[in-house]
């Protein structure tokens, strides 16, 4: 497919064009693709890759919660 897709867009027009035509306004955080090849009627986009999450090393158990009370049918 990338091979197919030859024309670049340029992906801050692409979400600058989303806000205009009121289909999404999507802020920073969420303006994860990078790259947009298109030709015809397919898309293909890249996205921003993300570092990987940090793992923990807390021993501390997760909090736990008491279950809902069941409903009586009382008011």
């Amino acid at each position: 497919m990338r091979q197919r897709c030859t024309d670049t867009l340029d992906c801050g027009a692409f979400y600058a064009q989303c806000v205009r035509t009121g289909e999404h306004e999507l802020g920073p955080s969420f303006q994860t693709i990078t790259t947009i090849h298109q030709r015809d009627s397919e898309a293909l986009a890249e996205p921003r890759s993300r570092p990987p999450m940090p793992m923990t090393t807390s021993t501390q158990p997760l909090p736990t919660r008491s279950p809902c009370p069941r409903s009586t049918g009382r008011s």
